[in-house]
């Protein structure tokens, strides 16, 4: 049975993201504290508290909020993705990449798990893994700017000057352009 929101959770859910985008954390963690006090299940609160708390660097806590986001709903790809990156910044590769797969197991057009794995391939030196993975982003996400920046990294270091460049004019456009969720 799914879940059924309380209309005032759905508002104020509204309001903590607005203070999210404004980078007003605290206002944003106090909004998502009232949202989980009248709705523990609400799993958006707890993945968008993780965020927060990764975003200011407190990765434990970002790690505890994404698992209870996960203990409510383990198919929730966006929040195995988001703990997938916590998992990045500890310096734990290995259990990203199986986080990470996870979520395209479950969305197999999740662009941005396939341009994070070709991030870990890339810190790694695996570069034809890292252009195979940011590829697939692309051709799941073709307005999605970062795999074009992260290939013309690459490219820029194999001294592939042209192929650099058109990457970066297409990441630029996309910039504005990324109407992903």
């Amino acid at each position: 049975m799914k879940h059924k929101v309380n209309p005032i959770v759905e508002d104020l859910h509204k309001l903590a993201l607005g203070y999210m985008k404004k980078t007003e954390f605290d206002e944003a963690i106090g909004l998502y504290g009232k949202i989980l006090a009248i709705d523990s299940r609400y799993t958006k609160a707890w993945n968008n508290l993780g965020i927060i708390y990764k975003i200011q660097g407190d990765l434990d806590v970002a790690e505890a909020k994404f698992k209870q986001a996960l203990k409510i709903d383990p198919n929730l790809v966006p929040t195995i993705s988001n703990i997938a990156n916590v998992y990045k910044l500890k310096g734990d590769s290995k259990k990203a990449l199986r986080y990470y797969q996870k979520a395209i197991k479950l969305d197999s057009k999740f662009a941005d798990a396939y341009n994070n794995i070709g991030a870990l391939f890339q810190s790694e030196s695996k570069i034809k893994s890292a252009i195979k993975y940011y590829e697939l982003a692309i051709k799941y996400a073709p307005k999605f700017s970062d795999p074009y920046y992260n290939l013309a990294e690459i490219y820029h270091q194999q001294g592939k000057i042209n192929e650099s460049e058109k990457m970066l004019k297409k990441a630029k456009r996309f910039d504005v352009q990324d109407t992903r969720e």
